[in-house]
């Protein structure tokens, strides 16, 4: 019997998005809508905040890098399925299963959205579990463009930068990068035509 109210793991977000569901695929330009967002943040920032911040500028670029690895990506084989998009009030099972949480979409996102979340929690997940399932070449690449784009940061913008949150993340901010480069060497290594990313290798 399933414990519903059992703290979800990384191995439950591997078994959701496994499950085989039939969607009719987006028609959204990926870019188009990843740049708008960005576009909106830096509107909203020079609004909201008056001191010049390097924080903003560094994640921006961050995300900027995240655009152009997105150029490279034939969306239209990437795989599907159930999406998640943010873990702040997924907690467990239940959280994780209930129809009000979950939507469609690239099934990486839930991916990278849960390695994020964990992450900046203080909880590593073992991402070698990602290699348990069928993704292809566009996925890895959609997935390491979303473990780039800084969710994270904007989240705390959105919310008057909860201070000890906020401290947290810029803190701990070369630690990410360096966590997200080893997933990105471990998918190189299973994947060697993706010359891509020994230049975002370099860049990291």
């Amino acid at each position: 019997m399933i414990n519903i109210n059992k703290n979800i793991s990384f191995e439950d977000i591997i078994t959701i998005i496994q499950k085989n569901i039939q969607i009719k695929k987006p028609i959204d330009n990926y870019f188009d809508l990843w740049k708008t967002k960005l576009d909106y943040l830096d509107k909203f920032y020079k609004e909201n905040y008056n001191d010049f911040d390097y924080d903003f500028n560094y994640y921006k670029e961050l995300s900027e890098l995240s655009l152009r690895l997105i150029k490279s990506i034939n969306i239209d084989i990437v795989t599907y399925g159930i999406s998640i998009n943010r873990f702040y009030n997924i907690k467990t099972i239940y959280d994780l299963y209930n129809s009000m949480n979950i939507r469609f979409g690239p099934v990486v996102n839930t991916i990278s959205e849960y390695i994020k979340y964990e992450f900046f929690n203080s909880r590593v997940v073992d991402y070698n579990l990602i290699f348990d399932l069928d993704l292809n070449i566009n996925d890895y690449y959609l997935l390491i463009a979303r473990l780039l784009f800084a969710t994270y940061y904007f989240d705390l913008l959105k919310n008057n930068k909860i201070q000890n949150e906020y401290i947290n993340i810029v803190n701990r901010i070369e630690d990410y990068l360096n966590y997200v480069k080893d997933i990105i060497i471990a998918i190189k290594k299973r994947q060697n035509d993706m010359s891509l990313l020994d230049y975002l290798i370099n860049l990291l």
